[in-house]
């Protein structure tokens, strides 16, 4: 115990003089609002609380919202914000008089869910200072039958065809059972069997084993294993999560290379690591690509083997996809294929790769900007236009790039109007771009 004397005698004094004056701060502001403005809502709890509930079940529950103003509460709406949460009020009931309050009941609906739920529901009245309030009715569903020993299933880098750990399913309550029990698993991943079991304590219930699938994908695993049975004559929905990763006997990482930003010819993509994931050591035979070349080397763990791609010189321009497969002595992957998608960056870039006069404004002049990384210098030899209407001019770069020109467009022609048509013309330029000996850019007033 702190001994009291003459110093925390006045600290105390001073702290017990500041809650009073806190307390009469409030109490004024409230009483000055209540002078100055008409209604003022309150509500008794913001958050009400159903507890533990059954699935399937339709359970209620109360709050109140009073008027603390002067003048009449009007309530526009009282709405969920979910469809399993339903509230209403009749007419004469969101007309709330001062100094009254009126009990609002939000009914739940617990049919198909699981575990803890948090719904909202939103108040809106002619309170000028808080218009709208937000309750929200929380609980926690409980299905009639439980999954142990979790309601995770854990792919923790498994193979094709591996077994996991059984899951034994159980009624809830003591004295019901659990009947026509179904497995849903979303894509197949999963193939599984069902058998009748006792646990230690004599308890019967419903063992379910499971193995990967063989035509599961490899890769990144998360969805949903729906196990629905009856219990009391009611049907019942548990979720069970699967998660994880689905490798082969030998890992690829990253298992993809994937860009859409411009990609230069030449340029490499690596080191790519393959791991096996069974122990046994491998090598590679060979590297098959259409416009990718590859290489190989050892990796940096003992028994991983790096893969580094080079985008060949005579890949087309734009978006680029290819499968490379390579060629293993592992005894279960004789082949490991590595999807490439990429943007590739064309020879010589035109910008923009469209010239549009407007009506408006026709004597501005357009220029075209050409640049290339194929050569050392970029040379832009002949530009020409096959409408008279349109004059060209090859302009050099004001700071001296050497892989950057310009073409300026003017329009020459007569002035066209509004409703007249469209005319069209094409810039042709030639350059020393390899690939690109001829570039073509529309030309449209």
């Amino acid at each position: 115990m702190i001994p009291l004397n003459k110093t925390n005698m006045i600290s105390l004094v001073a702290l017990m003089a500041a809650s009073t004056c806190f307390a009469d701060e409030t109490h004024m502001h409230e009483g000055a609002r209540a002078a100055n403005h008409g209604p003022i809502i309150r509500v008794t709890n913001r958050v009400v609380d159903l507890g533990d509930i059954r699935q399937n079940e339709r359970i209620s529950g109360s709050f109140f919202i009073e008027n603390h103003g002067n003048e009449d509460l009007i309530i526009d709406q009282v709405f969920s914000h979910c469809g399993c949460t339903v509230v209403a009020l009749s007419d004469e009931e969101k007309i709330i008089p001062p100094e009254s309050r009126q009990k609002v009941t939000a009914f739940f609906s617990s049919e198909d869910r699981q575990g803890r739920q948090r719904k909202a529901v939103t108040i809106t009245s002619n309170d000028p200072e808080v218009p709208t309030v937000v309750v929200t009715v929380k609980s926690n569903v409980l299905a009639s039958f439980r999954v142990e020993p979790s309601q995770f299933v854990a792919l923790n880098a498994v193979h094709r065809g591996d077994r996991l750990a059984p899951l034994e399913i159980f009624a809830t309550d003591e004295g019901t059972t659990l009947e026509n029990l179904e497995v849903e698993i979303q894509g197949g991943l999963l193939d599984y069997a069902l058998e009748s079991m006792l646990n230690d304590a004599g308890v019967a219930g419903v063992r379910l084993t499971m193995q990967v699938a063989q035509e599961i994908e490899l890769g990144e695993i998360d969805t949903q294993m729906l196990l629905r049975g009856t219990v009391d004559g009611k049907e019942q929905i548990v979720v069970v999560r699967v998660k994880g990763k689905v490798v082969g006997p030998i890992e690829v990482r990253p298992p993809r290379i994937e860009s859409t930003q411009p990609t230069p010819r030449g340029r490499t993509f690596g080191p790519i690591t393959l791991r096996p994931t069974d122990g046994r050591t491998f090598a590679v035979t060979d590297i098959e690509g259409t416009n990718l070349e590859g290489t190989h080397r050892p990796g940096k763990k003992p028994g991983d083997v790096e893969i580094v791609l080079k985008l060949d010189e005579n890949v087309p321009d734009g978006p680029f996809g290819e499968i490379v497969r390579i060629a293993t002595d592992h005894p279960n992957a004789p082949f490991v294929e590595i999807p490439v998608f990429v943007n590739v960056r064309p020879r010589c870039e035109v910008e923009p790769s469209r010239v549009y006069f407007k009506r408006d404004t026709p004597s501005i002049v357009h220029r075209v900007r050409f640049q290339s990384y194929l050569v050392s210098a970029l040379e832009i030899r002949n530009a020409s236009c096959d409408n008279p209407s349109f004059t060209i001019e090859i302009v050099e770069p004001e700071n001296g790039s050497s892989k950057v020109r310009f073409v300026d467009v003017r329009w020459v022609g007569e002035e066209k109007a509004t409703d007249s048509p469209k005319v069209s013309a094409t810039l042709t330029v030639r350059t020393n771009v390899p690939g690109a000996e001829t570039v073509e850019v529309p030309v449209v007033y």
